[in-house]
């Protein structure tokens, strides 16, 4: 038995790492050995440092006799603690990977530690035990760790209740169950009926089998590639780690501001709408805005970008005509006070709802060469070419437009939010204009 010890596998300068916990009576060093070999490799995870962490457990008597194995709340502290370690420290973002007994550390860690809580972006257990075991009270009296694992023990009852009540409010993490279909140990009811349809997953294999992929083609292996990468997000295969970063600060900021919203500066009051919609608070991020009387152009403009992206859902006119009313009363006021940054971004997105609702190819080209020149004038170089290659696609000259978009997807100052968002707005104009050619381009702009 080995004390609770952290293992670096990859450690770079990278600002988010993966925490490999293994189960009861598993090893730091064998545990995930093939599973690390595999997933460190895919292109969406090379941006994560990986570790894995050991910690003391055995199911034997322990020697000397006056010894014995800690409690999985030990373990979940000292996961706590040692979060805070020189190692771990300068990591902003956490993603805890669980086998059996590792989840319900990670579970638990996760639960009752505030520090580390802001933390963890992921968690995803394999073959956990998260609703207890029933053949664990048959041996709970010999080992702390097992009689912590039985059905109906003090420790399950108290964590699923706990997990229950901070889902409730902390929406930035995103979790999953994965149980194996042969897994003799762990039932699967067991891995999986704590928590919704969504976030559950069930794949081949045994419960120890389930991590011993033989390939990075593995199911067990794709399913954390998928959930830990966001490929849907449209960022490319290098930005998961930035993207679960930024989603954390986000959260952070939700914390801090919404007690106040209604003093906030301008760009605080931006940056928590932003913050609201990028958690899947789309709804309270309009309320917010539309509450705050007297906002500058930039905070207008948020909450325009916002009716805009519901009326693209729901196609609620209302939704589109104020979000139109908004950018064009914005646009005036910028341009009265000369303010060339937020004329060209308010500027372009006159001449999307131009093309989106109105259906107005004119429209938009009048006010997508306004957003040029406002662009020309801006010291805001990165949005001017994010303004400059959208104005460019609906005057039709698609090679020039690629150009600017091409220097969008290398700059290095834009979020993966902002980059989503660039990004989606490209490519609705795309469809909107029938232009196959940027499509298939900026897709692989993405991809580079």
């Amino acid at each position: 038995m080995s004390d609770f010890n952290i293992l670096p596998i990859r450690k770079t300068n990278n600002k988010a790492a993966i925490l490999f916990l293994h189960g009861f009576s598993g090893n730091v060093n064998l545990t995930w050995k093939q599973f690390i070999f595999f997933a460190g490799a895919k292109p969406a995870l090379m941006n994560w440092d990986i570790f894995s962490i050991g910690y003391p457990t055995s199911p034997f008597p322990q020697i000397p006799f006056w010894t014995k194995n800690p409690t999985i709340d030990n373990l979940a502290q000292a996961l706590s603690t040692q979060s805070t370690s020189q190692l771990l420290k300068p990591y902003k973002t956490l993603a805890l990977v669980g086998h059996s007994m590792g989840g319900l550390i990670a579970q638990r860690a996760y639960t009752d530690y505030s520090e580390l809580n802001q933390r963890v972006s992921h968690i995803i257990n394999y073959g956990t035990p998260s609703l207890g075991l029933r053949k664990a009270r048959y041996f709970g009296f010999a080992n702390n760790q097992i009689h912590d694992m039985g059905y109906q023990s003090e420790f399950i009852n108290e964590l699923r209740e706990k997990w229950d009540s901070i889902q409730k409010i902390n929406l930035h993490m995103k979790f999953k169950a994965v149980a194996g279909l042969k897994d003799n140990f762990v039932p699967t009811e067991s891995s999986l009926l704590p928590f919704p349809k969504e976030q559950q997953a069930v794949i081949e294999g045994d419960h120890v089998s389930m991590v011993r992929p033989s390939s990075n083609e593995s199911l067990s292996v794709q399913i954390l590639d998928n959930f830990i990468s966001n490929h849907d997000a449209g960022l490319g295969p290098m930005n998961s780690a930035a993207l679960a970063v930024e989603t954390n600060q986000f959260h952070e900021a939700i914390t801090i501001y919404q007690e106040h919203y209604e003093e906030l500066d301008q760009s605080a009051l931006v940056y928590y709408a932003l913050a609201l919609e990028s958690l899947g608070q789309a709804e309270e991020s309009i309320k917010v805005l539309n509450k705050c009387k007297g906002i500058g152009t930039d905070a207008q403009g948020t909450l325009a970008g916002r009716l805009k992206r519901r009326w693209w859902t729901n196609r609620k006119k209302t939704d589109a005509e104020r979000s139109l009313q908004l950018y064009k009363e914005s646009y005036l006021i910028a341009s009265d006070k000369e303010d060339q940054s937020q004329c060209h971004y308010l500027a372009i997105n006159v001449a999307f709802m131009a093309i989106a609702y109105d259906h107005d190819l004119i429209e938009a080209e009048k006010w997508a060469r306004k957003a040029i020149a406002h662009a020309e004038l801006s010291k805001s170089e990165k949005w001017a070419n994010a303004t400059q290659g959208e104005a460019y696609l609906y005057l039709g000259n698609t090679e020039k437009s690629l150009q600017f978009y091409k220097l969008v997807c290398l700059e290095n100052g834009f979020g993966p939010r902002d980059r989503i968002s660039i990004l989606w707005q490209a490519s609705q104009a795309a469809e909107l204009l029938q232009n196959e050619h940027f499509a298939t381009s900026i897709q692989n702009f993405i991809n580079m």
